[in-house]
């Protein structure tokens, strides 16, 4: 370990917002800055964005952080970066088109396409990557059908990793964790797959090289140097996916801990210690991946709809909390968390609002309240809303451990980790202690462990978790309530089966194996 004084910078690049975060190497705050940006959306599914604007932002964002940190020397920068977002750029680096987002599902008929050419299941087997229109590879092959004068003027393609990368030191770069998911990639060889690329008609020279996380790319541009007042040299490391970033920079690099990142989206999120390529992954929609150590994977569950129905239900029903933390200057979620009902509610709350995320995959789901009566206040309606979310986080840690896959403890991060109220439910309805972290920014922490590493401040991203990550406070199952949700929770599952025939509109949903149907069950 190197001296004690040196500075860092963790670099998220999220989907709809960038925060850069200066950190001592002890991993405590200095300074944080945050920008938002939009989306862009389009017919049939479509999502866009400009990537310039992006880079602008997260410029901005570092400029105000390392002022605000009032130093002038910063060892190293490391990325966490949105997965499965495709940039075009041209011969000289130049951005010739907006990113194709990840959300961005008009690739399902390339999907599709992969899944016939190569078998559903031996594609997975190969990268680890179910076929699913959220791929990296299939937006490439969606602008190579659709879109061929950009696809013939496009010299890389290249994720936000990259791309950043490539706007900070000239390199074109990219880690093993992003470039494993983008279903072009041999997880057994590290490499993009000829054969794959063959098949599809795509060549090797259109993609950057892959290199391992924590690892250092190259020097700050001199011109970026001076805009952003360094002295010294800064180096640029890989990074890692934002899912593994918030695992290391939560600690969650064991097996026997998970992580429940909750954000716009809500993701579970586990280490494994050996490939899981079976028929249950598949199924299910896991991906399994590199993760940022050697020889290590990683997979998560995705709840599409976590953090933006709880929008949902503060924009369409809770008025008064809206208004109150307008006077008040608190925030309208810990006001609506404060007037929850203390026990649990007897109505449930099917949260499909953006479809069906994992085990189901289903994006024409539909979200449900059952049971309502005259006494059903909207303070019911919010606490069941929760603990919907959480059933479905339930549904994917049955299917977890009938792959073989358990965990004691589940550490939370993102803006659910605020809210004591759901801490606590989530520790009653997954019957497992819920454990809170000093530091909140895990993902910007993982990506500055992953500049520390890359500069030998550590000798292993192991290391620098256990001399940095600090847990605060236990959320413990009240024997009480996990004994009711269990049964609520039997219930629950049977809903959406009921209710996909009725809501859905359209047939087949879901790629890989695991096919849902109209009218079946």
């Amino acid at each position: 370990m190197k001296a004690a004084n040196q500075k860092f910078i963790g670099l998220d690049i999220g989907t709809t917002n960038c925060k850069a975060v200066v950190f001592n190497s002890k991993g405590d705050i200095l300074a944080s800055a945050t920008e938002e940006y939009e989306i862009i959306f389009k017919d049939n599914m479509g999502a866009e964005q400009d990537p310039e604007t992006v880079w602008q932002k997260a410029l901005a964002t570092l400029l105000k952080s390392i002022k605000s940190s009032r130093v002038d020397s910063i060892v190293a920068i490391g990325l966490s970066v949105q997965g499965d977002a495709v940039i075009p750029v041209g011969a000289n680096g130049q951005t010739i088109s907006n990113a194709i987002l990840g959300m961005d599902y008009r690739s399902s008929p390339q999907a599709k396409s992969c899944e016939k050419i190569f078998g559903g299941f031996n594609l997975f087997k190969k990268t680890g990557m179910p076929p699913h229109p959220m791929n990296f590879i299939t937006k490439v092959l969606f602008i190579k059908e659709t879109r061929k004068k950009l696809f013939d003027s496009t010299e890389k393609f290249l994720t936000y990793e990259d791309f950043f990368i490539y706007k900070l030191c000239g390199v074109k770069a990219i880690d093993l964790t992003m470039a494993s998911r983008t279903m072009a990639v041999n997880i057994t060889t590290k490499n993009w797959d000829s054969n794959i690329l063959s098949k599809l008609h795509l060549d090797r020279s259109s993609f950057s090289d892959i290199l391992p996380s924590a690892t250092v790319v190259a020097e700050l541009k001199p011109e970026l140097r001076k805009t952003l007042g360094l002295k010294g040299k800064t180096f640029i490391s890989t990074g890692a996916h934002d899912q593994v970033c918030a695992a290391i920079g939560a600690g969650a690099i064991s097996e026997n801990i998970a992580l429940i990142s909750s954000g716009t989206a809500e993701v579970l999120s586990v280490t494994l210690p050996t490939t899981y390529l079976n028929q249950q992954f598949y199924r299910s929609s896991y991906p399994c991946y590199h993760h940022a150590i050697p020889n290590k994977y990683f997979t998560f569950a995705l709840n599409h709809s976590g953090g933006i129905s709880l929008k949902w239900y503060r924009d369409n029903l809770a008025f008064p909390e809206t208004e109150l933390a307008k006077k008040t200057g608190r925030s309208p979620y810990s006001i609506i968390d404060s007037n929850l009902p203390a026990s649990p509610t007897d109505i449930f709350l099917l949260p499909h609002f953006n479809g069906a995320g994992t085990p189901y995959c289903d994006p024409d789901a539909k979200a449900a309240i059952i049971g309502l009566t005259l006494a059903t206040s909207r303070h019911h309606i919010a606490k069941a809303l929760l603990e919907g979310l959480t059933f479905e986080l339930k549904q994917n840690l049955d299917v977890f451990a009938q792959a073989g896959i358990t965990f004691d403890e589940i550490r939370a991060v993102g803006g659910g980790s605020k809210s004591p109220v759901w801490l606590q439910l989530k520790a009653d309805i997954l019957d497992r202690p819920i454990v809170t972290l000093k530091n909140t920014e895990a993902a910007c922490l993982g990506a500055a462990i992953l500049a520390m590493v890359a500069v030998q401040h550590f000798e292993s991203i192991e290391l620098a978790v256990k001399n940095i990550i600090k847990t605060t406070k236990i959320y413990r199952p009240s024997a009480k309530n996990s004994s009711y949700y269990k049964m609520k929770f039997e219930k629950y599952k049977k809903i959406y089966p009921m209710l996909r025939g009725l809501l859905n509109t359209k047939g087949e949903v879901c790629y890989g194996s695991n096919r849902l149907r109209k009218n079946t069950t």
